[in-house]
């Protein structure tokens, strides 16, 4: 489940909240393209569709062909699954594989959020683009995601160099 969730997040930018609310009715996987329905969220712009990508599309399959209910991220009770409520909380399991796996720094669950959108901006996605996909009601919002790396920067430098070089040979 924590597996599951955390490559959602990091491929789709879908907050933790909106993935345990998913039904088997909000995955499309049928063209038109394949994507996920979000049905509420943090404001108005959180509702939205947002397409599946290839390594997600892999978890959602089955997700989908295991679901036993309605959510294809049921509540854990005691050693089973209460499929007709969502999941509230990965956080425990999140800490405990910390522990386990023994990554230095720990990291917030969050984080791969905040992953994505820094992979969507340095991919070269506008953040138009990214704000909607991420369901930002304000870009303001998106910017605080996005943790641009040097060499990101430093090629962008040199796309301005070329750009200039080119203005002064006409």
């Amino acid at each position: 489940m924590l597996r599951d969730v955390g490559i959602i997040m990091v491929e789709m930018g879908l907050r933790p909240g909106e993935i345990f609310l998913l039904r088997s009715e909000d995955v499309r996987i049928e063209p038109p393209p394949p994507h996920v329905h979000i049905r509420e969220g943090k404001s108005d712009r959180s509702v939205r569709d947002v397409p599946i990508t290839s390594r997600a599309l892999l978890v959602f399959n089955r997700r989908l062909s295991n679901a036993k209910g309605e959510y294809l991220f049921p509540r854990r009770v005691g050693n089973g699954h209460d499929w007709s409520r969502p999941m509230t909380e990965l956080e425990p399991a999140h800490l405990r594989a910390l522990r386990k796996s023994g990554i230095q720094p720990p990291f917030r669950l969050y984080d791969l959020r905040h992953t994505y959108g820094t992979r969507a901006i340095e991919a070269g996605i506008e953040v138009f683009s990214a704000a909607k996909l991420m369901g930002h009601a304000d870009l303001s919002t998106t910017e605080r995601y996005v943790h641009l790396s040097k060499a990101h920067l430093e090629d962008a430098q040199k796309k301005i160099e070329r750009f200039r070089a080119r203005q002064l040979s006409l």
